[in-house]
């Protein structure tokens, strides 16, 4: 975001460019009270170079970028220019990055790409397939631009034909000569087929890159795969024929996959809180997920229900979550904005039943103080293996006097568990925000 942000103190959001350098380093007074680095500077000023048509610096002509490289709708918005702009935007990102050997994260979350746009700029990083270890597309293509979306000829009427992926094995090879990558954050809809034919072709193609290798049964390495889950993209409810989702991933498939990468870690991220609808019924979190994906971390995200829809039956998904990944679950995230289901009775039974758990956090209502100190006895007991527990508690409905008692039972609550806590290295946040 830093970056970011000192690209438009260059560069207006329209494409075009009047703002010499020098007018631009005038701008960058604001921040040098906050904690800027010298890299990120460069980096800035190193695309505001190749945006700009300018002489390239010499530090491009060296090849020294930035090792993270961050691209966002907010820094370009691709969507502002016309045909000619944008692919002379995309012409020189994919240039700069052809150059460069030593890039370790690339981020081009939100961009909104075409199928031939995002294709070119992963295939750019071809000279750093040695170094690259995160790649981050969550959302990188139009919504009706998905990878894995291919026509089989022109359309019928105008003769007109769009740029599309001409094989779907291009996005996948593509992703497959990053020797080195250990990271892939991408939607659901990009790695979903009827048949799961890609999920596990990946899984054979990067056994020895991405994914992890054993020795001993033990990890020597581990892979992440992190799969966002947005609302448009629900297998089986959406139709596949629109431009992305609608398939769901086979259970077989993430079966064989774990075969082949056996130390292979999912992360589902379903409606994050920065996408403006949540999917909080446990039936659409059913279609996701299967009894044999390897899920290591699960952030679930809802929305505020302001027209009391059917219920949602969460207690419904973490009684799957606890039912079939006890082995697997590491990391557990909820964010239940003004919910109305009363999960005390099974936060009672998480940690117990989830022996892998770590990381638990939650963000919501708990009707009773005693829950909370149920969880925190088990830790403290050691029933469990959770050592970072954080908890942003909605103030309770009615009336001052209730907050203020249930405030002051909070603060006690972790005043009697602090030395202990600090003791086992266990780290405890609780907060409170007004309902």
């Amino acid at each position: 975001m830093i970056v970011g942000s000192i690209l438009l103190a260059f560069i207006r959001s329209n494409g075009e460019t009047r703002t010499t350098l020098s007018e631009g380093i005038e701008r960058l007074d604001y921040f040098r009270s906050s904690k800027v680095t010298l890299k990120s500077i460069q980096l800035a000023v190193l695309i505001f170079f190749f945006l700009t048509g300018k002489p390239l610096p010499r530090m491009i002509r060296r090849g020294k970028l930035s090792e993270n490289v961050m691209l966002s709708e907010q820094l370009f918005r691709l969507n502002t220019f016309d045909y000619f702009g944008r692919k002379n935007v995309i012409d020189k990102l994919e240039k700069l990055f052809s150059q460069q050997t030593k890039i370790v994260s690339f981020c081009i979350e939100g961009l909104g790409l075409t199928r031939k746009e995002g294709l070119r700029l992963v295939s750019s990083l071809f000279e750093s397939r040695e170094t690259v270890k995160n790649l981050y597309c969550w959302r990188a293509f139009e919504p009706a631009e998905g990878p894995l979306l291919v026509d089989t000829g022109h359309f019928s009427g105008s003769g007109l034909y769009r740029d599309r992926v001409p094989r779907k094995r291009d996005w996948f090879g593509a992703i497959g000569s990053l020797e080195s990558l250990t990271t892939l954050s991408i939607n659901y809809a990009y790695l979903a087929t009827p048949s799961g034919d890609l999920l596990v072709a990946l899984s054979k193609l990067l056994t020895h890159k991405f994914f992890a290798t054993t020795t001993e049964n033990n990890c020597t390495f581990s892979g992440k795969k992190k799969l966002l889950c947005p609302p448009e993209e629900i297998p089986t409810v959406n139709d596949p024929e629109n431009g992305i989702g609608g398939h769901a991933i086979p259970d077989v498939s993430w079966l064989e996959a774990k075969i082949w990468a056996p130390c292979l870690k999912v992360q589902f991220l379903v409606s994050f809180s920065f996408f403006p609808v949540g999917i909080p019924e446990y039936e659409m979190h059913r279609r996701f997920l299967t009894r044999n994906t390897p899920l290591h971390s699960f952030i679930l995200s809802t929305d505020i229900d302001l027209q009391f829809r059917q219920p949602w039956f969460l207690d419904c998904t973490l009684k799957m979550l606890w039912s079939w990944y006890s082995n697997s679950l590491v990391y557990l995230y909820l964010q239940l904005w003004h919910h109305r289901e009363i999960l005390d009775p099974d936060l009672k039974k998480l940690f117990p039943l989830l022996p892998k758990l770590k990381i638990f956090e939650f963000v919501g209502e708990i009707r009773k103080v005693e829950t909370l100190r149920t969880m925190c006895c088990q830790i403290r007991d050691k029933d469990c293996n959770v050592n970072h527990l954080s908890f942003q508690l909605q103030d309770p409905m009615g009336g001052k006097k209730i907050c203020e008692e249930w405030t002051k039972d909070v603060d006690h609550l972790i005043k009697c568990f602090k030395d202990a806590f600090e003791e086992m290295n266990v780290r405890l946040e609780v907060s409170l925000y007004p309902c």
